[in-house]
Formats: structure tokens, C-alpha cells, sequence
């Protein structure tokens, strides 16, 4: 049990230290920044800091994976409609 701590407390395992892990540039780490607060702010997670929003989404989709998959779906759809939207203005 106290290994299983140690694991979900060290700082490389929490989710915003894994997000930003692989993106080495910085104007990359601020565009997709922006991309997740976005995305949080559509789910109703933006209370805060992003990192704690990171966490609070995480810590939701262990407990709920369909809640995640339905909240992805459901803004994928929604930028979908958005661009759609957009294209039929410019007609």
C-alpha cells in the first residue's frame, strides 16, 4: 500500500507533469495549454489552476472512464459543428 503512494504522489506521476512531458518546445506547450483549457472549460472543469483541473479530470476518469469517453466525444463533436459552421458562412 505505501508503495502504491509513493507512486500516485511522486510529482513526474501527476497528470499535468505527464502532459507537458513530451513536448519539448515551448510555444508547443502553450498552444496545446490553451487546447486543454479549452477543453476543460467545455467539460466544466476550469475552476482554478489547469493543473488542478489535470488532476481533478484524471482523478473523474479512474472512476468514470465513460465519462471521459463522452466528454472527448462530446467536444470533438462539438469543434465538428463549429468548423462546419464556418464552412457553410463562407459559402
Amino acid at each position: 500500500m505505501q508503495k502504491e503512494e509513493e507512486e500516485t504522489s511522486s510529482p513526474m506521476m501527476d497528470p499535468w507533469s505527464i502532459f507537458l512531458y513530451g513536448m519539448q518546445a515551448p510555444m508547443t506547450r502553450e498552444k496545446y495549454r490553451g487546447r486543454l483549457a479549452k477543453f476543460f472549460n467545455f467539460i466544466g472543469l476550469a475552476e482554478g489552476a489547469i493543473e488542478e483541473s489535470a488532476k481533478n479530470f484524471t482523478d473523474r476518469g479512474k472512476k468514470e472512464p465513460n465519462w471521459v469517453f463522452l466528454n472527448v466525444l462530446r467536444f470533438a463533436q462539438a469543434q465538428k459543428e463549429t468548423i462546419l459552421q464556418g464552412c457553410r458562412l463562407s459559402l
